[in-house]
């Protein structure tokens, strides 16, 4: 595994009133989350019905033996409305400063599978791919005048992947890591040992569908090695700093395991690395793959702030977050971008 750099380290604070409104503005996400369809807005420009193509959105289905989720069809103004909230952030906190920015996608490991023994000899070919590219370049076209966009399809494949699940496998996260510290002039450079999580097999978010049965279960890893060992995690829940984990062990294997990674979706945290390379910190605006990639960059940055903009108002980020110079990450997958009215 790899890392490197040199910067800024910012202060998160927090007076009663500013833990107040984040109680409210929780309050107000975790309603919305429950409340909303994302799938109620509609691009008609992209809208195809379920017998053009013989799946529609969301249906499980199983090849090359992953289960895997239909993410279909492309709703390009949701990707639109991401980027623009992107162009927001950007002019309300950072355009003012000498931060270091990068835009990536993590690919759906739908992705991959054209190139897979199934799809290649026409199994299963009623299946639509996402148009990966096609999301790339609308993303691009709200984000390269202020960010970098950083590649990861060639960086993965299908293996980097859970079986189960939809979620990237943080064993496999070297290469696409490397990439996104280049875009900030940073080298990973460290080596992890991966440990297997004592629950078998990986709940995988799929596992409950029936098609799960002829699939092989995941094994669940982690890494760990003397620089993530020595970090400190701060859960910001409610506007009250409490002490965190980078995974959580204590995590039962019929609760949503993938929560090992960072204790799950969390609206702020912060880790703390005192044996970083550098006195750097990286903020990255991300979803739930954020979480496994996030310990990869502990050895070169000094504070990694990361932000979920599914439950916290990208209104009131300066109330919590002091914008001094940071290298700033946007990393969000397809599933995420395709439903991206859920972000604020």
């Amino acid at each position: 595994m790899a890392y490197q750099g040199k910067g800024h380290a910012s202060a998160l604070h927090f007076t009663k009133k500013t833990a107040a409104l984040l109680a409210l503005l929780l309050l107000t996400a975790s309603v919305t989350a429950c409340t909303q369809n994302p799938d109620d807005t509609t691009d008609t420009d992209t809208q195809v019905t379920t017998e053009e193509v013989g799946m529609k959105g969301g249906d499980v289905f199983v090849m090359d033996g992953h289960l895997s989720e239909v993410v279909y069809p492309l709703k390009e103004n949701m990707v639109t409305y991401a980027g623009t909230l992107m162009q927001s952030i950007y002019d309300s906190y950072l355009s003012s400063g000498s931060h270091r920015i990068a835009v990536s996608i993590v690919p759906d490991k739908n992705v991959y599978l054209n190139t897979s023994e199934d799809y290649t000899a026409g199994k299963l070919d009623e299946i639509p791919l996402p148009d990966y590219a096609r999301m790339t370049e609308l993303l691009r076209a709200e984000t390269d005048d202020f960010a970098a966009f950083v590649d990861l399809t060639q960086s993965l494949s299908l293996s980097s992947y859970y079986l189960t699940d939809m979620h990237w496998r943080q064993e496999y996260l070297t290469a696409p890591a490397h990439l996104l510290c280049e875009a900030f002039g940073l080298h990973l450079t460290c080596e992890a040992e991966g440990i297997a999580f004592e629950t078998h097999p990986f709940v995988g978010s799929y596992t409950a569908d029936p098609l799960a049965a002829s699939v092989e279960n995941d094994t669940l890893y982690y890494l760990t090695n003397d620089t993530f060992s020595s970090v400190t995690v701060t859960d910001y829940v409610n506007g009250v700093p409490q002490p965190g984990v980078l995974y959580n062990t204590e995590i039962k294997a019929d609760a949503k395991t993938y929560d090992l990674f960072l204790s799950g979706p969390m609206p702020l945290q912060v880790i703390e690395s005192p044996n970083a390379a550098t006195d750097r910190e990286l903020i990255i605006f991300r979803d739930s793959f954020g979480s496994a990639i996030a310990p990869y960059f502990c050895e070169q940055y000094a504070k990694v702030t990361l932000v979920d903009l599914r439950y916290l108002n990208s209104g009131v980020l300066a109330d919590f977050i002091e914008f001094d110079d940071q290298d700033v990450l946007f990393l969000y997958s397809t599933h995420i971008l395709n439903t991206a009215m859920i972000l604020k």
